[in-house]
């Protein structure tokens, strides 16, 4: 039996050990969501760094896509790989604090496939690379370090929220997500603070600060504050996320009439863009921008039979859902629409590009 502890901050870690089952069955849908990272910027292209170092950190990248390749389907077939005895010891305290009601194999999964990863500077073999999974704000931190016969293992990992990148570690987090908590529109709002997080990671494991992440933030040393408030708040937005998934993927038989509407009309604009019914489609969504109208004629199809929810709002008179394409990570597209009770209509479709918004955020604010 879990301690209850675990779970004071998060009534939804508390109340839906239920729906574990419901969970799993969404989750190994998303198995089949084999998206391949991004990165934002190659930090190679930004520093005068010698042969060696960019040999280091080609190689380093290669061995982190090939861990990631390997967590989709087992986790811990990756660890046993790459992983050093303290990471695989570390991924089993991972796996009691953050998935205490799913499969960890499976959230895993869910987990790497969405998320995107930035880099800090590459040194000396070391790296500390992160994958940053933008809909709940949370970090996994990794040393990557290439040892004799130039394979690389990672040396240490923590799961944190991306308030302790963004503050260097300083209090107070906010177990809100960090795209969630402005009154904006939130297509917009998510580009940005992706951006913003990114951005964060890659200044603070620079060649100045340090590329080993417990000697760069001093108070990621301290356990209870790992717990207590970060191991929870983590969880609690994974899980806040996962079972969102479900609630869309799962019809209800007392379930809110405005999402039973948004799961209708999203299958049907769906089926509309496979077939090329572009100027049916636009006839509703007219708020959508020229410039996405002509990018999404030019899209195969096959993207729209195989988009994935990963996230969904319910508004008094509005509806928005984000969905994930099976080829690229890069990207997700967003179904923004209008109504009230029960019956929604398409108004606009927007393409959220996280490098793109990478881009911008960093001309905006000087490297």
């Amino acid at each position: 039996m879990k301690s209850n502890r675990r779970y004071r901050h998060s009534e939804i870690i508390a109340s839906n050990r239920s729906s574990r089952k419901k969970i799993i069955t969404i989750l190994l849908t998303l198995l089949l969501l084999l998206l391949p990272l991004f990165s934002f910027k190659a930090r190679a292209e930004t520093k005068n760094l010698d042969k060696n170092t960019l040999l280091y950190s080609a190689k380093i990248l290669n061995d982190v896509m090939e861990f990631r390749r390997m967590a989709l389907s087992d986790y811990k077939e990756a660890l046993t790989k790459f992983g050093s005895l303290k990471v695989v010891d570390k991924f089993k305290e991972f796996d009691k604090y953050l998935w205490p009601v799913t499969n960890p194999r499976l959230s895993w999964s869910y987990f790497f496939n969405v998320s995107v990863y930035a880099f800090g500077d590459v040194s000396k073999k070391n790296q500390v690379v992160g994958f940053y999974h933008p809909w709940s704000d949370v970090f996994l931190v990794m040393d990557w370090k290439l040892e004799k016969g130039d394979n690389a293992v990672i040396q240490d990992a923590e799961v944190v929220v991306g308030d302790w990148i963004r503050n260097n570690g300083n209090l107070p987090f906010d177990p809100i997500p960090a795209w969630l908590r402005k009154n904006q529109f939130k297509v917009t709002s998510l580009g940005i603070a992706t951006a913003e997080a990114v951005r964060a990671f890659e200044k603070l494991f620079n060649l100045t600060e340090g590329n080993v992440f417990r000697n760069t933030i001093s108070s990621i040393k301290d356990k209870e504050l790992l717990e207590d408030p970060n191991y929870y708040y983590a969880a609690a937005a994974l899980l806040n996320n996962l079972i969102k998934i479900e609630n869309f993927g799962s019809p209800g038989i007392e379930e809110d009439k405005n999402l039973t509407s948004l799961r209708k009309e999203t299958n049907k604009v769906n089926e509309l863009a496979a077939q090329g019914r572009w100027n049916q489609i636009f006839s509703s969504a007219n708020y959508t921008l020229p410039e996405t109208k002509e990018m999404l004629k030019k899209m195969p199809s096959e993207i729209f039979k195989s988009l994935k929810v990963v996230d969904f709002y319910l508004g008094n008179e509005d509806g928005l859902v984000f969905l994930v394409p099976v080829v690229d990570s890069g990207y997700c597209l967003s179904f923004l629409y209008k109504g009230k009770g029960g019956k929604y209509n398409i108004k606009r479709i927007d393409i959220v590009n996280f490098s793109e918004f990478y881009k911008k955020y960093v001309l905006l604010i000087g490297y």
